[in-house]
């Protein structure tokens, strides 16, 4: 088992305890099949979920999901096609996850993302840093003055990291 599968398995322990233990389910616990996995929707044919999230954990349910930001996404990518323009920046929204609670999944799983709902338990993957924000990546403006880290939407991500349900 790779440190990636051991990593969701113990991220999945949090939900149910009664999982990995004797087998037997208790009231108000599930089991590992009955766990729901979101994932998001648009992301799913992508090279990273396909290599390091989906169905790597046997017998969960991996399911699509939506959000405001995946929404935005579309929508902002839609507009710079029509303008043949990139007058709209995206980068942000590719990392960003709230769906004001509206998926029922029992964990999301992201990768380069931040759930900022505060309304699931949920785990990231990730490439180099998270949250990878603009502000985090190019800790200067386009004036040279630096970023600051805690503030704005960078402070939300880093709040989101040390939330409970991550």
């Amino acid at each position: 088992m790779t440190a990636s599968a051991v990593g969701k398995i113990h991220a999945l322990q949090h939900i149910s305890p009664t999982v990995f233990g004797s087998g037997r389910q208790e009231k108000g616990h599930k089991t590992l099949t009955s766990i729901k996995v979101g994932v998001l929707q648009y992301r799913i044919p992508h090279y990273s979920y396909q290599r390091t999230i989906l169905n790597r954990v046997p017998d969960c349910k991996y399911v699509g999901v939506g959000d405001i930001f995946s929404y935005l996404r579309a929508g902002v990518l839609g507009a710079n096609q029509l303008t043949r323009a990139n007058l709209l920046k995206y980068f942000n929204l590719n990392n960003l996850f709230n769906d004001l609670g509206l998926n029922k999944v029992d964990l999301l799983h992201l990768f380069n993302g931040v759930d900022l709902s505060k309304r699931h338990r949920w785990v990231t993957s990730f490439e180099t840093i998270v949250p990878r924000l603009t502000t985090t990546l190019e800790p200067r403006d386009d004036r040279g003055i630096r970023n600051p880290a805690f503030t704005g939407l960078n402070g939300q991500a880093f709040r989101a990291l040390a939330d409970e349900t991550c």
